[in-house]
């Protein structure tokens, strides 16, 4: 530390990663696709994409940070009382990149769902007498991916209450080791 000046740069803070991004190389500075986002991206024919399970929280100056690095965005639009946005890119490249690199990571504590958007003709033929979306507007997770995004909740709620379940049965198990020491004194 003595010979330590003190002007010397600072790395920069760290951010916070998804255990998903932990585990991508370090080279590549972007978290690794989530599984399926490969097949989902490839199969992607527009330049918009929906993003989903936002924070009522984020903006369009959040999303354009998020989403600026794969490609020029033409447009935002932010629906925060219904949690999903569309972004619009110049290129349908830069929309497989994004959802590639984005779906999945957690953004204020919520993991986002980036799928390509679908045009708001295909999507009202598409749900023609499937029950489609009270809401409209095309761009909802199609019934499998909601399917998928209810089970991984239903899992996780599922292991929080099994951890709580441990955390009691230890407790009990402590306060009756603890009861009997006392009743030998």
């Amino acid at each position: 530390m003595a010979g330590e000046s003190s002007s010397s740069p600072q790395p920069p803070p760290k951010r916070r990663r998804t255990a998903a991004a932990a585990a991508a190389p370090a080279a590549t500075g972007a978290p690794p696709p989530a599984s399926g986002s490969d097949a989902i991206a490839s199969e992607c024919r527009t330049a918009s994409i929906f993003v989903g399970r936002l924070h009522p929280r984020v903006g369009e100056p959040h999303l354009q940070k998020l989403f600026s690095p794969y490609g020029a965005v033409r447009r935002i639009a932010v629906r925060p009382a219904g949690g999903y946005a569309f972004v619009e890119y110049a290129s349908v490249e830069s929309a497989r990149m994004a959802i590639r690199r984005i779906d999945g990571r957690s953004l204020l504590g919520r993991d986002l769902v980036v799928r390509p958007a679908r045009d708001r003709a295909n999507a009202a033929a598409a749900d023609d007498g499937a029950g489609g979306s009270a809401r409209g507007g095309g761009g909802d997770p199609s019934p499998p991916d909601r399917l998928r995004l209810v089970q991984k909740e239903r899992s996780e709620v599922e292991s929080r209450i099994e951890a709580v379940k441990k955390a009691l049965k230890e407790k009990r198990a402590r306060n009756a080791a603890g009861a009997s020491f006392d009743r030998a004194r």
